[in-house]
């Protein structure tokens, strides 16, 4: 029988397949077949995962074709007679074999994520708090701003110029993120009404970009741009020199 597999992301976007000939229902929900093949799942202490080979063009695998994206992607091996799930986990690698006309995709198994080692807290400058999570205290909507795609991004993809980015001062958009869908990319900076990314985005599947603002985990950022200071996380007065490898 033949294998199930679905893919998606926290932004609701799904994708289904089976590595049948035909295409399988289950849940009133259709799987498409498709040529995918993979290894048996790794269950050692070093390295629980699965590697899938999915056709070059298979979506949503093009979303790695140009780097890592901010998106992340989970997947699920099912049962096609039961739906039981086989495994489970996080994509965490795609690999292009242009000559084969293959991804090679890397499932990292959740099982895998309690044998991580868990980050204590740091005695660091900066806040610890990624902006908007829940010790933060910044509403990240109050400081969205929306426009639309249409005339927008440059022809390599890594700007993207409107007249509401002039809204505010240079920088204040820089560490931030520009989004579309459940696609997302980080801005590198920003000047006037441009802003340059990390990445380009792969596909534009909303007709309006979402616009939010970052941060650089010092307190004078905390107080001027969000009036969080109460919130901040961090220790602004730990040295920034080591006096024993750099003297005083």
């Amino acid at each position: 029988m033949p294998e199930l597999y679905h893919f998606y992301t926290d932004a609701g976007e799904h994708w289904r397949y089976n590595d049948g000939k035909r295409t399988e229902t289950l849940a009133f929900l259709d799987y498409a077949p498709q040529p995918i093949s993979r290894t048996r799942w790794k269950r050692d202490l070093k390295d629980q995962s699965i590697t899938l080979r999915v056709p070059l063009m298979l979506d949503p695998f093009n979303l790695f074709v140009t780097g890592n994206p901010a998106t992340v992607l989970w997947g699920e091996i099912l049962k096609t007679t039961s739906g039981t799930r086989i495994v489970a986990g996080k994509v965490v690698s795609v690999e292009s074999i242009v000559a084969d006309r293959v991804h090679e995709v890397r499932l990292m198994v959740s099982s895998r994520k309690l044998l991580s080692d868990v980050p204590a807290r740091k005695f660091a400058p900066g806040c610890q708090w990624d902006l908007g999570d829940s010790g933060c205290g910044v509403v990240l909507n109050d400081f969205r701003k929306v426009f639309a795609v249409v005339g927008t991004i440059s022809d390599h993809g890594l700007t993207v110029t409107h007249p509401d980015i002039g809204d505010e001062a240079d920088g204040y958009w820089t560490r931030g993120y520009l989004q579309n869908g459940s696609e997302r990319a980080f801005i590198l900076s920003h000047v006037g009404n441009v802003l340059t990314l990390l990445n380009p985005f792969v596909r534009l599947t909303n007709a309006n970009f979402e616009l939010y603002p970052g941060c650089d985990k010092s307190t004078a950022t905390c107080e001027a741009k969000f009036n969080q200071l109460s919130h901040f996380n961090g220790f602004p007065k730990v040295p920034r020199k080591n006096p024993v490898t750099e003297g005083f």
